[in-house]
């Protein structure tokens, strides 16, 4: 059976400078294909199956290339992967894929797995979808397809109609052992590598070490995703085996000349001390290759202690990314977060003392955010030279992420805002994005300025919005 795989394009709301009437702000920090479906695509051929990847996120295709492309397979089923982001352009790219292929559609990612039942009520061209992580609900599916009565019973995660009532779920799916899983298929690595060429971005693929986050941030959708996935009793987070990591990245670079690794992991290094040994052995691992290639990762604070970082920047890492949200610590608390400003600093005061470059992603402007709030996150960010080029907001690999806190559909602070009596109902342009007031209307007004400060900028998104804050606290006097 043939099946295409389609990433559609993201327009990321919320963040000032992101996006641009639809399209994304260019030159962007790094260009890597789509791993989720890329090992989809690897379980489906290991099943026999013919997969094929449609990245119009990555390469900029808009709905009408899409559906021809895909047209051009001639696949017998098309799965599109629904992330909150990508809903817009995914609803529309369902209605022609079904218009004009008439086979059937099914969706995956986050909506499907936080709240499959209202994305087939939303999304009336969707035949089914799948919940959590579908290397093995995939093949499951394609090989019940419509054999026998009740087939959808036999497959675990699925979200289908009954023809008498609405759409339900089948139990749980337990996600797949990632020692038994192939390598991702990487479709469109040519076109990802031009690209770089292109923007004068290192040769770059992303490789992930682990899937999934043990924490519970209330603004995020992986946590979210975790806690739904988690519900048969696998772990919120799994990693791979040293060994198995060593061995994808040593044969990316050689099949692909690498200069650099993205790990894409929620959290490379994982709760402390238990991931401990496990992330000295990776970056020994690493060490050890002949040809090594720099690397990033993505990690919270509190874990990324000096012992690790010095392993990690023996191994090639160049470039940390944490995320930081506030040093207020009622917004953390609002954001069910437990790092303190103390562990900011200490995470610090390591990565630069190792010439580490990092991107701090900040929260400023969210419902409940005070003047006072945003002026001490304001002065943190300018106590650290980051407003004067000491940090580095304008590097290669990254910047700071200082905007508004975007409220996700079926995401813990989706019912908190709503809670807190500030929800204002889900955007029309995208209905897995809500819409909210600021308690306090002087934010909603400091936050009118800065956004529109940011109006018709083609640069760096985040150096745009950074820029902006920047001389709009100085004209409010909080330099």
């Amino acid at each position: 059976m043939k099946i295409v795989l389609v990433n559609p394009r993201s327009r990321g709301p919320g963040n000032a400078g992101v996006v641009r009437a639809g399209r994304a702000v260019f030159p962007p920090s790094e260009i890597s294909p789509h791993l989720g479906l890329g090992y989809l695509a690897a379980a489906l051929a290991y099943a026999g199956e013919e997969a094929s990847i449609v990245d119009a996120d990555v390469r900029g295709l808009g709905v009408d290339q899409v559906v021809s492309e895909c047209q051009s397979h001639a696949p017998d089923i098309v799965g599109v992967c629904l992330l909150h982001d990508t809903l817009p352009d995914a609803a529309e790219l369902a209605r022609r894929l079904k218009r004009d292929l008439n086979v059937p559609l099914v969706g995956g990612g986050h909506l499907p797995t936080l709240s499959g039942t209202w994305l087939l009520n939303h999304l009336p061209e969707l035949d089914f979808a799948l919940s959590g992580e579908a290397e093995d609900a995939l093949v499951l599916l394609i090989r019940h397809l419509g054999r026998g009565a009740r087939w959808q019973e036999r497959v675990p995660g699925l979200v289908f109609r009954d023809a008498d009532g609405p759409p339900r779920m089948t139990g749980p799916a337990p996600p797949p052992a990632l020692a038994a899983l192939s390598g991702p298929v990487r479709d469109s690595s040519d076109f990802v590598l031009r690209a770089q060429a292109h923007y004068g971005l290192p040769r770059a693929m992303r490789v992930l070490a682990s899937r999934g986050c043990a924490h519970r941030c209330a603004f995020c959708s992986v946590a979210a995703f975790c806690d739904a996935t988690s519900a048969c009793g696998a772990d919120r987070r799994r990693t791979r085996p040293v060994e198995s990591v060593r061995d994808e990245v040593m044969a990316l670079v050689d099949q692909y000349d690498l200069e650099t690794i993205y790990f894409s992991d929620d959290d490379f290094i994982g709760p402390l001390p238990q991931n401990r040994e496990r992330v000295l052995a990776l970056a020994q691992a690493l060490e050890m290759m002949q040809r090594r290639p720099q690397f990033t990762i993505t990690c919270r604070v509190d874990n990324a202690v000096p012992e690790l970082l010095e392993a990690l920047k023996r191994a090639g890492m160049v470039h940390v990314g944490v995320g930081v949200e506030s040093v207020s610590t009622a917004s953390m608390r609002l954001f069910r977060k437990s790092t303190t400003t103390d562990d900011i600093l200490a995470f610090l005061e390591g990565a630069l003392a190792l010439d580490t470059s990092v991107s701090l992603f900040m929260i400023i402007f969210h419902p409940t955010a005070t003047l006072e709030q945003i002026s001490a996150n304001y002065r943190f960010l300018d106590s650290l030279g980051y407003f004067h080029g000491a940090i580095g907001h304008r590097n290669a690999y990254g910047c700071l992420v200082a905007s508004r806190l975007i409220v996700r559909r079926f995401t813990p602070i989706d019912g908190i805002v709503a809670h807190l009596g500030l929800h204002r109902g889900y955007m029309a342009s995208n209905p897995a994005i809500a819409a909210y007031d600021f308690a306090d209307p002087r934010v909603g007004t400091l936050w009118s300025i800065v956004a529109r400060e940011t109006e018709g900028c083609e640069q760096d998104a985040a150096a745009v919005f950074s820029d902006a804050l920047h001389r709009v606290m100085r004209r409010c006097g909080s330099a």
